[in-house]
């Protein structure tokens, strides 16, 4: 009677020893030292200073768990441009905060952001990188030297959800063309 216990019990202590062993979260943000403010222009598809306007999370993907990007969108009003054609407003993206490395931005506040182009084709900015507080970015606002003003935004610029609602739009207007001339022809 006693043998036939001992598997019961085997297991219960393998459940208590791996729940006890089991490994914490950590922090996988780990960053070389930063370069010096010239080199990390060089490495950077854009370096611009600016007042953050909005710091969003990613839509999440509908039936999807987890959002297409785990992190945050931040809306910048350029101020200044030393690298990239950059336009009055420009969307980057930080990781997620803690682990992911990302920045921790604040809607008003103004920043230095070096940017580089990262997964889905956009401007991506982390811990890693020289980006700071503008009011901290003495050292790297005098290497850089002057930049210049961003281009005025025109408004004829398109976004993503203001062509895709023109799209829904025109196919409405054509299949209700399309509906209408069907039901005239089962009339005649």
């Amino acid at each position: 009677m006693m043998f036939r216990a001992i598997p019961y019990w085997l297991f219960a202590v393998a459940v208590i020893v791996t729940s006890l062993l089991s490994p914490s979260p950590a922090a996988a943000c780990s960053c070389a030292p930063a370069p010096d403010p010239v080199t990390a222009l060089g490495q950077s598809a854009a370096v611009f200073s600016g007042k953050v306007l909005r710091v969003e999370e990613p839509v999440r993907m509908p039936f999807l768990s987890t959002p297409a990007r785990i992190g945050f969108d931040v809306t910048f009003e350029v101020q200044t441009v030393w690298k990239g054609a950059l336009q009055s407003q420009v969307l980057v993206v930080t990781s997620g905060l803690g682990g992911g490395c990302g920045i921790p931005f604040q809607p008003g506040d103004e920043y230095l952001v070096y940017a580089s182009y990262w997964e889905h084709s956009d401007l991506e900015t982390n811990i890693c990188t020289r980006t700071t507080l503008l009011a901290d970015a003495t050292e790297d606002l005098q290497a850089l030297g002057t930049g210049s003003a961003p281009p005025p935004s025109s408004a004829s610029d398109w976004t993503l959800p203001a062509f895709a609602g023109a799209v829904a739009v025109v196919f409405c207007v054509i299949a209700l063309f399309f509906f209408y001339r069907q039901k005239s022809k089962r009339r005649r």
